[in-house]
């Protein structure tokens, strides 16, 4: 078959489910210029004449493949048998540890804004690095912008992409030509777009060849393809275990909290609340025991940026920072050991006042997870899903919440400094290689 591609986007619902609900979808045909829509809500002809339609192409270009190969697998096609860019990875890319596109003028909620690159961590107080620096989402009107120029109507997409998201039973007429010219719109750019990313790789090296590019593109839309069937298979748990587990969460975090006020009785520093039923912290008190016991905290100890003390994880792991031992003896170990089971719990609870997600909102109703992986969401490239709903980055005892089906078995690797011998394979270093070999790479390293 002679090579075609094909520029699309879908719009889906029930992402927790498997298949996803189709909503529609827009294709270009690089040949020829021709723009498609396809109703699919509720529509299964359409749905079959799409899938007809797709199998004449085997290039696709999209912004977040992995929502594309999603619905490739509703439409009962596999992602793997079709060669993929994927430009939001193509974004992330170009923009990782590049000073000129990940500073400057951005599009911060939909408005033009100049942001500058944060202090190094150690110089920060908490918070700021949401504050003085800019976290990019990396989204399509993000790239738009950077790339082309182009600003979006943010607000209009959030407004689209939350009717899409409630999953109305019936969308009026008006609702659905909205849908669809929303869509649309999304895949008009894609083509500009993907010249743009290879400009800029270009730039970066002048030597570099556009088949290159795409050659590396394609492995990398390789990934999101085989990521999309883990996101729509997820993961089985034990369902009734997880949900009691949830329900004791009060409990777990009280017996915690009691047992460190009787530790140091003379400190004390949860305070029982009689109308709510819980301890609340008693900040004041356990700021004081800094002040008194914590040697230099005045210019070590992380400040908020009032310049008060922070009592958060990462300033109390600067002084205390125990990993799975937490000394019953040491009050800096114990409330260490408190804020990282916080920080593992709370996940488990819905928080009505909270826009945060919980472990339950990955769960579909066939009682399976189904995350959010975030490729190449580290420096490095990895994945970096949320521990929220990625139970195999809780503490070892959470993991044995995860379980197969009878007659299954599930297993999971770590590789040991994958990055660090990348590295000495990509720079040709023979004695970094060789450490690597070692065994141990840091005491080899540092020799």
């Amino acid at each position: 078959m002679k090579s075609k591609t094909c520029y699309l986007d879908f719009e889906f619902n029930q992402v927790t489910e498997s298949p996803v609900n189709l909503v529609c979808c827009v294709t270009l045909d690089e040949s020829t210029n021709e723009e498609m829509r396809w109703w699919l809500h509720g529509n299964p002809k359409a749905k079959v004449a799409l899938k007809k339609y797709l199998e004449n192409f085997n290039y696709f270009v999209s912004y977040s493949a992995i929502a594309e190969c999603r619905s490739f697998l509703a439409l009962g096609l596999m992602p793997t048998d079709y060669k993929w860019v994927d430009l939001f990875l193509e974004f992330r890319c170009i923009t990782n540890h590049n000073d000129k596109l990940q500073w400057g003028e951005q599009l911060v909620d939909g408005k033009v804004k100049k942001v500058s690159k944060p202090r190094p961590k150690y110089e920060r107080v908490e918070g700021e690095e949401q504050e003085a620096g800019f976290k990019a989402t990396h989204s399509l009107a993000e790239a738009t912008f950077k790339l082309l120029g182009v600003i979006r109507d943010t607000e209009h997409k959030n407004k689209m992409r939350d009717l899409i998201i409630s999953n109305p039973g019936l969308l009026s007429p008006e609702e659905s030509e909205a849908i669809v010219d929303y869509c649309a719109e999304d895949v008009r750019d894609l083509p500009a777009l993907w010249d743009a990313v290879i400009k800029q790789y270009r730039k970066l090296d002048p030597e570099i060849t556009v088949h290159t590019i795409k050659k590396f593109a394609y492995t990398k839309g390789e990934y999101s393809a085989l990521t999309s069937i883990m996101e729509d298979r997820g993961y089985p748990f034990n369902y009734e275990k997880t949900k009691n587990f949830s329900n004791q969460v009060g409990n777990i975090l009280y017996e915690v909290q009691h047992e460190i006020n009787e530790l140091f009785p003379d400190i004390k520093p949860f305070r029982w609340n009689r109308k709510e039923q819980r301890f609340s912290w008693d900040q004041g008190r356990t700021k004081a025991w800094i002040k008194e016991n914590v040697t230099g905290w005045e210019k070590g100890w992380l400040k908020t940026d009032t310049k008060d003390i922070s009592l958060s994880l990462e300033a109390w792991q600067r002084y205390f920072d125990y990993k799975h031992d937490y000394p019953k003896d040491i009050f800096g170990a114990q409330i260490v050991r408190f804020l990282k089971l916080k920080q593992s719990i709370y996940g488990f609870t819905a928080n009505p006042d909270s826009k945060k997600r919980n472990f339950w909102d990955s769960v579909g109703k066939d009682k399976r997870v189904r995350p959010y992986f975030n490729i190449y969401g580290a420096g490095s490239s990895r994945s970096q899903p949320s521990a929220t709903s990625f139970l195999f980055l809780k503490p070892a005892w959470m993991r044995a919440l995860v379980e197969p089906s009878p007659g299954y078995a599930m297993a999971g690797i770590d590789y040991s400094s994958q990055e660090f011998l990348l590295s000495a394979i990509l720079s040709g270093d023979e004695t970094m290689y060789n450490a690597y070999c070692s065994g141990d790479v840091y005491p080899s390293f540092a020799i």
